[in-house]
């Protein structure tokens, strides 16, 4: 430093420099120092070299960029042995590719994007138009089912190929009709994508129509929180196992569908094979299901809705007999526990994510927070101060964190829900910044946490930005989450824990359908982290695993689960009921598994669990295998893996 400045004076130019020094309490700069030893302890650092009397002093000062340069490789490239996240399923199967948001100019692109696209409205559907659209699918099964599955899965791809080329188009579309910010409808286009290449290497790789028999005519009727991932994976699962579809999007996007049917259209997938009709569930889509000529019905919503639809389907069969097959994914009473040992640094920014990402309208967002006491104060301190830091705006805003509700329908439910839990004494918690923001934005409500001291009356989902805080003592932990699992939901879970017996007893005494340990509980990867749960969440089974497609069949092959889970890359574990490992992003260990209901263990096998699903529970367990704030290894310049 004294050399710089000297050297400043005597040119007459001045050289910027800044001193690098950590300030804080040691609880705050212990872990600071662990992030450091991590990665200035990597063999290749200069650091290591420079302490290292073996290392030539020539060698430890060498120039980074020379070193590059002499490796033929052009400066700012990435690492060539790092593959890019669109490259990480090569082995088996295309993924997305995102769009930099970093970048100014593609914020410009976006810009021009949302001036561009206002969605007109878009006129309902009547039941008479419902009835005749199952009975020109009914007559184009014989068609559609004949294709091979080579030939639906080309179709597929090509169609994941035009929505990679229209990002832009729906990323505007999303924002402008299920209220989006930016990032969450870029994320959402990614995973539509994702989809429609997943089933499509799923169908190609493991299907043969002599085996395997699709169902019919399927009805698919999805939410407006994922207007077109939900939407396209319904579809997309429906159509590469060989059946017809008729699509009824939500109310509030429809343009979203529409816009999609339209891309798949153009793929090559016939008119007839594939149709999609707007309007009120109540109406169009109760005409869809009740019609005698459906053979499935694939529903993401609310529980109430999906036993309305489970009743209506029981009164008739399929034309061929068989019962009407129901694939439901509804809500959940989702909780994390987090006990003493955990990072709160890395609980509140997941805990963040979870609770007000997409302003909590995720079937997935964490709804309670079980904190064991001795760390409550510190860790809600740290969470409300952070709470703060989120923007609340207009989705099309650069800068929002959270966004509004859907409609005002949605954001008065919410509102109204926590204005009774503040009436009855509770104490709930708001950024007096969020309050004014949410009154200059169309339904908006402002992040809310509520501490509670019972899980007992949380029996209905409040889908929004809320968030029920619950402090225990570490003996009354197992206590609160069994009083959650008695809600009767089971779909995510969280675990902040660094003691690994902890970790394994809750993951032992949950049976929520996905785990997450030590990293947020949203955003499921599709093909790497199936998702679905049980209960009150759901009949099963998962989206993007290995019995999805299996669901829109009427007869498959005995080893057809072990045919998917080899399509998947899946790698089998050793234990009592089958389980595998899944390729995902490094950093993430991610499990698969099929569990028993039944009250005692038992060995059980693939084989069994083909023949009657109903017997089984899937599982996903993701767990971050990441250090908790650096690297524990790192690539250097001339490493060869």
């Amino acid at each position: 430093y004294d050399g710089l400045i000297a050297e400043g004076k005597s040119s007459g130019k001045n050289h910027a420099c800044r001193i690098y020094a950590p300030v804080g309490p040691h609880q705050h700069l212990l872990a600071y120092l662990v992030r450091r030893l991590l990665e200035n302890g990597a063999n290749n650092s200069f650091v290591n070299q420079l302490n290292n009397p073996d290392t030539p002093l020539k060698q430890a000062v060498a120039d980074p960029l020379t070193q590059i340069l002499a490796q033929g490789r052009s400066p700012g490239q990435p690492h060539p042995k790092l593959p890019a996240p669109h490259q990480l399923h090569l082995a088996h199967r295309q993924t997305a590719v995102g769009l930099n948001l970093a970048c100014r100019g593609v914020q410009q692109t976006i810009d021009q994007a949302l001036h561009n696209k206002q969605p007109k409205p878009c006129p309902p559907n009547t039941q008479n138009d419902a009835q005749h659209a199952i009975e020109v699918a009914f007559q184009a099964v014989a068609d559609w089912r004949a294709q091979s599955p080579a030939r639906r899965a080309e179709c597929l791809e090509r169609a994941a190929h035009l929505l990679q080329q229209n990002m832009l188009e729906f990323t505007a579309l999303l924002v402008h009709e299920a209220k989006k910010t930016r990032a969450n409808a870029v994320a959402e286009v990614m995973e539509a994508i994702d989809f429609l290449y997943f089933y499509a290497a799923q169908v190609r790789n493991t299907f043969h129509n002599s085996t395997h028999h699709p169902l019919g005519v399927v009805v698919c009727i999805s939410p407006w929180n994922f207007p077109l991932a939900i939407f396209l994976g319904q579809v997309s699962a429906a159509l590469a196992a060989g059946n017809t579809v008729v699509a009824k999007p939500a109310e509030q996007t429809p343009h979203v569908a529409k816009r999609a049917v339209e891309l798949l259209w153009q793929a090559g997938i016939a008119p007839q094979v594939l149709q999609v009709l707007h309007g009120e569930g109540n109406t169009v889509g109760a005409a869809l299901v009740a019609h005698r000529l459906v053979s499935g019905v694939l529903f993401t919503g609310s529980v109430k809705t999906a036993e309305v639809i489970r009743n209506n389907i029981a009164t008739h069969p399929a034309p061929d007999g068989q019962p009407v097959r129901l694939v439901a994914e509804t809500g959940g009473q989702n909780a994390m526990v987090v006990d003493s040992s955990a990072l709160l640094e890395q609980v509140v920014q997941d805990v963040l994510v979870s609770a007000f990402d997409s302003a909590g309208q995720r079937c997935s967002a964490l709804r309670i927070l079980v904190v064991q006491d001795d760390i409550a104060q510190p860790l809600l301190h740290m969470l409300k101060g952070a709470m703060q830091a989120l923007q609340l705006g207009k989705p099309e805003d650069l800068q929002t964190d959270v966004g509004p509700l859907v409609d005002q329908a949605a954001a008065t439910r919410v509102q109204l829900y926590i204005h009774q839990m503040r009436s009855r004494g509770l104490p709930v918690f708001q950024c007096p910044a969020h309050q004014e923001q949410a009154q200059r934005v169309a339904n908006a409500v402002a992040p809310t946490l509520i501490e509670i001291g019972t899980p007992k009356g949380l029996e209905q989902e409040v889908f929004g930005p809320v968030l029920h805080v619950l402090r225990c003592k570490r003996t009354a932990m197992d206590g609160a989450l069994a009083d959650i699992r008695e809600l009767g939901y089971a779909l995510t879970f969280g675990i902040h824990s660094r003691i690994k017996q902890h970790i394994d007893h809750w993951l032992a005494n949950n049976n929520a359908g996905n785990v997450y340990v030590n990293r947020n509980m949203v955003g499921a990867m599709v093909g790497v982290q199936p998702f679905g749960g049980h209960g009150l969440s759901g009949t099963g089974p998962k989206s993007g695993g290995p019995l999805t497609l299996l669901a829109m069949l009427r007869n498959a092959p005995s080893d057809a689960i072990q045919r998917q889970l080899n399509a998947m890359g899946a790698q089998a574990m050793d234990g009592l009921e089958p389980a595998y490992v899944l390729p995902g992003p490094t950093g993430e260990h991610n499990t698969y598994q099929l569990k028993s209901k039944r009250p005692t263990p038992h060995s059980v096998n693939l084989d069994q669990a083909q023949q009657d699903w109903s017997d089984f529970e899937e599982q996903t367990v993701s767990i971050n295998t990441a250090a908790s704030g650096g690297n524990p290894s790192l690539l250097a310049v001339d490493d060869d893996c």
